[in-house]
C-alpha cells in the first residue's frame, strides 16, 4: 500500500469531530506533533500511506490502506482511547466520498461555525509536518493542493466566510458600519465582561489612540485591561462626565440592575449604546429615547443569525465549486491507474530489446548510438500508449433529443459544450415525441403530461441513453419518477415575437380585425388582454411548419420564441411583444438524466450548468407548480437582472379569454432560496383571487377551443 501507485478506492478518511464527540472524548483521541515520526514508522510497517490532523474541534486521519480497521489500530496506538471506543464516535469515508469529505472540511462546510477557513491552514500545517518527517505520496500532495485551491475559490466567489459569527465581532462590526469617521470618535467600555473585552479587542485598531475609555467598579481588573490595550482608565465616579464626551458606549457589566439610566445622558446627546450584558444593564426609558441608538445582546445575536443564514444560502455555490475541482482531481488520479500498465509495457519492450541485442551480439557489437536509439524508441512508444489510454476512455455518452431542427440544434449545442470537457464519443439520437407525432390537436387538449418529454424519459429510465436534451419550457414541473433536471445552459432571448405575414410588408397588423395563428393558451390570453378584438386559429408544428401554415392560411402572423428564431439563424420580419410575459423556462436548454448515473457524468454535466439561470428557473418552476398551472395554463413569468445581485420578478395569471389578470411584481436580492421564493410569490397571486381563477380555468379548459 505504500507504493506510489494506488487506486482511489483504497483511500479512507476517519473523522472524529464535534458532531459526534464531546470535548472530553476528542481529547482522549488527540494527536500531537511529537507523535508524527513514530506514527509514520508504524504506518510504513503496516503498508499505509497518509497523514493526520488534530485540532480542538476534530481529529482526522487520511490514508491509503487495505481497510479502515488497520488505520484505526495504528491511530489508537498513539492515543488514550481504544479502537472499540473510537468506532462509536467516528465517521468513516472511503474512495471518492473520502476525497469529498476532505474538500468540505478544508472549505469550512464541516466547521462548527460555517465558513471557518482556519481549518485549511491547519490541514496544510499538519501535512507539512508529515512531509518534513518523510511522507512521500504524490496523490496526497495533489489532494492537499486541490483542497487549498477549493478553499481560496470559495472564499473569493461566495459569502461563506463573510460577516460576523461571534457576538463580540458582530458588535464591533456593527459599530464600524453605523459610525461614520469611527477613527476620530470616542468610545466608552463600561464593565469588563468577556464579550466586552473581545469587542474592545476588535475595535482598538480602528480608533485613534487615546479615544477609548474604560470604567469598571473593580479597578485592578480594569487596570490590567487598560494596560493590555492602551486605553484610558477612569473611575466610576467619572461615569456621567465621560458619557457626555463619548459617541459610543459598550455596556458589559455583571450587574443585576441597570447601570445606565435617563438621568445620566443630556437630553440632546446622540449616542450609540450596545448593551452586551445579561440581564440588560441599560434602563428601557433610556433605550427608548429618539437620540439614542440602542442594541441589546439579542439584537446583536440576530445579526449573527442573519450572517449564518446568508452563508448557508451560498452552500450550493460552494458545493458546485467543490464538485468541479473534484472532477479535475478525479480525472488526474484516474489517469494514474494506467501507470503500472505503462511501466509493464515499457519493461516488456526493454526485455525484448535485451533478448534481441543478446542474439545480435553473437554476430556483431552494437554501437552506443544504436543503444541510445532503441531506448528513445521504447520511451516514445510508452508515451504513445499513455496518451492513447488518456484520450480513449472506454465509454461514449449518448445524447437523445427530439427530431425537429430546433431540437437537433440544441443537441448539437450541448454536444459542443460537452466536448470541451469530455474526450470520448458523443452520439446524438433523434426521437419523435407524442407531441411531435400528433400535429392536429392543440397541446392543451392532448391530456398528456410531458407530451414532448415522455419518450425521452422512457429512454433514460431504460438506460438506452445517458442524457436527454429538452427545451425547459416543455418539461413538467414535477419530472417523471427517476428523472432529474441536472443542468441548464445560459438563458438567451427570453421573449416572444410576432412573426409578421409577408403580406404586411413589415407593418403592424390591424389589431381590431387580425387573425393570429397560435395554439398557446398563454400567448392567446396575453394578446386578448391587450387587443380584445383579435381572433385566433390553432397552429402546431416546428418553426418551419408553423411559418408555412401561417402563409398558406393568410393569417396576420404567428407568435414564436425569439430564442428559437435566433438559434435557427432565421431572419424574418418580427414585432417584439414586450407586454407578453414568457413561459416558465423559456429560452433555456435543459439536460435531464435518469437514476444511477455515474458520478463522472454528473460532475461533467455540472460543469455545463449555468448557476444564475439554474437558480432563476428553479424559482419559475416552483412558481408554476404552486399555481398548479402545468405547461399550458395562461401563466407568464419574467426575471430580469437590474443591477448585479438585483433581479426584477414579474409573474401573471390570466383567464383563458385574457379579460382577467392577476400580477405579482417584486425586486429580489441575491442570494435567495429560489424554490421558497417561487412558492411565496405564487401564493400572493392565489391569495389575490388566483385560487378561484385557477379552478375556473381548469373547468373551462375541457371545452376551450
Amino acid at each position: 500500500m505504500a507504493s506510489t501507485y494506488f487506486t482511489i478506492d483504497d483511500f479512507y478518511a476517519i473523522s472524529l469531530s464535534f458532531n459526534k464527540a464531546d470535548a472530553k472524548t476528542r481529547g482522549r483521541f488527540a494527536l500531537f506533533p511529537e507523535h508524527i515520526p513514530s506514527l509514520l514508522n508504524a504506518m510504513e510497517e503496516r503498508g499505509l500511506s497518509g497523514f493526520a490532523i488534530s485540532t480542538c474541534n476534530r481529529s482526522e486521519y487520511y490514508a491509503f490502506a487495505d481497510n479502515y480497521h488497520v488505520l484505526m489500530q495504528v491511530y489508537c496506538s498513539f492515543c488514550e482511547g481504544t479502537e472499540t471506543e473510537l468506532e462509536k464516535y467516528v465517521q468513516i469515508f472511503r474512495g471518492e466520498e473520502a476525497v469529498t469529505h476532505l474538500f468540505r472540511v478544508s472549505a469550512g462546510l464541516e466547521s462548527q461555525i460555517l465558513g471557518d477557513f482556519e481549518v485549511v491552514g491547519q490541514i496544510r500545517s499538519w501535512y507539512s509536518k508529515f512531509r518534513k518527517n518523510g511522507l512521500k505520496n504524490s496523490g496526497i500532495d495533489r489532494l492537499i493542493q486541490t483542497a487549498t485551491q477549493i478553499s481560496k475559490k470559495i472564499k473569493a466567489e461566495t459569502v461563506i466566510s463573510d460577516g460576523a459569527t461571534s457576538v463580540s465581532y458582530a458588535a464591533a462590526n456593527f459599530i464600524r458600519q453605523e459610525v461614520e469617521n469611527l477613527e476620530s470618535k470616542k468610545i466608552l467600555l463600561l464593565g469588563t465582561g468577556k464579550i466586552g473585552q473581545n469587542t474592545l479587542e476588535n475595535l482598538v485598531k480602528h480608533v485613534e489612540p487615546g479615544h477609548i475609555y474604560l470604567i469598571n467598579r473593580t479597578v485592578e481588573k480594569a487596570r490590567k485591561l487598560s494596560n493590555k490595550y492602551h486605553v484610558h482608565l477612569r473611575s466610576y465616579k467619572e461615569l456621567k462626565a465621560t458619557i457626555q464626551e463619548v459617541d459610543v458606549i459598550i455596556v458589559a457589566t455583571g450587574a443585576h440592575v441597570p447601570v445606565l439610566d435617563v438621568d445620566m445622558v443630556q437630553d440632546d446627546k446622540k449616542l450609540l449604546i450596545l448593551d452586551l450584558s445579561i440581564p440588560e444593564n441599560v434602563h428601557p426609558d433610556l433605550a427608548a429615547l429618539e437620540n439614542i441608538q440602542y442594541k441589546n445582546v439579542d439584537q446583536i445575536s440576530q445579526l449573527i443569525n442573519e450572517t449564518l443564514k446568508l452563508r448557508r444560502s451560498d452552500i450550493p455555490k460552494a458545493e458546485t465549486i467543490i464538485r468541479l475541482e473534484q472532477y479535475e482531481f478525479m480525472e488526474w488520479i484516474n489517469a494514474r491507474k494506467h501507470i503500472p500498465s505503462i511501466l509493464g509495457f515499457k519493461n516488456k519492450l526493454e526485455l525484448l530489446r535485451d533478448l534481441e541485442q543478446k542474439e545480435l551480439g553473437k554476430k556483431q557489437d552494437l554501437e552506443e548510438d544504436d543503444l541510445r536509439l532503441t531506448n528513445n524508441m521504447i520511451q516514445r512508444l510508452s508515451n504513445y500508449l499513455a496518451q492513447y489510454l488518456k484520450d480513449h476512455p472506454a465509454k461514449a455518452e449518448e445524447v437523445r433529443t427530439r427530431k425537429s431542427p430546433l431540437a437537433l440544434w440544441q443537441a448539437e449545442k450541448v454536444k459542443a459544450e460537452l466536448s470541451q470537457f469530455f474526450d470520448g464519443e458523443i452520439e446524438i439520437v433523434p426521437v419523435s415525441s407524442e407531441g411531435d407525432q400528433n400535429q392536429n390537436q392543440p397541446i392543451y387538449s392532448l391530456g398528456i403530461t410531458g407530451v414532448f418529454t415522455r419518450s425521452l424519459d422512457l429512454a433514460l429510465l431504460n438506460k438506452e441513453i445517458d442524457i436527454a436534451v429538452h427545451s425547459l419550457k416543455d418539461m413538467p414541473t414535477t419530472p417523471a419518477q427517476g428523472i432529474s433536471l441536472i443542468a441548464v445552459l445560459e438563458r438567451d432571448f427570453n421573449q416572444d415575437v410576432l412573426v409578421l405575414s409577408p403580406d404586411l410588408q413589415g407593418k403592424e397588423p390591424d389589431w381590431e380585425r387580425a387573425t393570429i395563428a397560435t395554439g398557446s393558451l398563454r400567448r392567446r390570453a396575453f394578446l386578448k388582454n391587450k387587443y380584445p378584438s383579435l381572433k385566433f386559429v390553432d397552429i402546431r408544428g416546428n418553426v418551419q411548419t408553423r411559418l408555412k401554415k401561417m402563409q398558406e392560411g393568410g393569417y396576420a402572423g404567428t407568435v414564436l420564441s425569439k430564442a428559437g428564431l435566433k438559434r435557427m439563424n432565421m431572419s424574418l420580419p418580427t414585432l417584439d411583444l414586450d407586454f407578453m410575459l414568457p413561459s416558465v423556462g423559456q429560452g433555456v436548454i435543459a439536460l435531464a438524466v435518469g437514476e444511477e448515473q455515474s458520478s463522472d457524468l454528473l460532475l461533467l454535466l455540472n460543469r455545463l450548468n449555468h448557476q444564475a439561470t439554474f437558480r432563476n428557473v428553479l424559482l419559475e418552476r416552483s412558481f408554476l407548480k404552486t399555481l398548479e398551472g402545468g405547461c399550458t395554463a395562461p401563466i407568464g413569468v419574467r426575471l430580469r437582472e437590474m443591477e448585479k445581485g438585483e433581479w426584477h420578478f414579474k409573474g401573471s395569471l390570466l383567464s383563458l379569454e385574457g379579460d382577467e389578470r392577476i400580477d405579482v411584481e417584486e425586486v429580489l436580492i441575491v442570494p435567495f432560496d429560489p424554490e421558497e421564493e417561487g412558492v411565496r410569490l405564487a401564493k400572493k397571486i392565489l391569495d389575490n383571487g388566483g385560487s378561484d381563477l385557477m379552478k375556473r380555468i381548469k373547468r373551462e379548459m375541457q371545452n376551450f377551443g
